[in-house]
């Protein structure tokens, strides 16, 4: 099917013409039914506020109870290793964190704030 086709076959699905566009009672509908088209944004988590996600996720407060057992137990090395890994963990998973708001961020600039419509045959 070529570009043409494509388009058509597109209009049609949607309810719309490609000279008039959507009516506004359609427009109106669909944004009511659908919400805004807008990416939503959330409001950035402080440091302090993403280490404590990290502490309190249970495996890391079970592997804490571990290592204090070891600590208990005279396992220091294992106590440490065990730290090592939380803490560890922690900073990969709020880098991975920030790289992902990174990206949310990039593609809300990418996309295009405005674009022009057709709503009953008017631009």
């Amino acid at each position: 099917m070529d570009y043409l086709g494509q388009k058509n076959e597109i209009v049609k699905k949607l309810d719309s013409d490609s000279a008039r566009g959507l009516s506004n009672d359609i427009a109106i509908k669909r944004l009511e039914e659908n919400g805004p088209n807008k990416i939503e944004s959330k409001e950035k988590k402080s440091l302090g506020k993403k280490i404590a996600e990290q502490i309190l996720d249970p495996m890391v407060i079970l592997l804490i109870i571990a290592s204090i057992v070891s600590a208990f137990t005279g396992d220091k090395i294992e106590c440490f290793i065990i730290i090592a890994i939380v803490i560890i963990n922690a900073i990969m998973s709020i880098i991975q964190e920030g790289k992902a708001e990174d990206s949310v961020e990039a593609l809300k600039k990418m996309s295009s704030p405005e674009a022009s419509v057709i709503r009953d045959g008017k631009k």
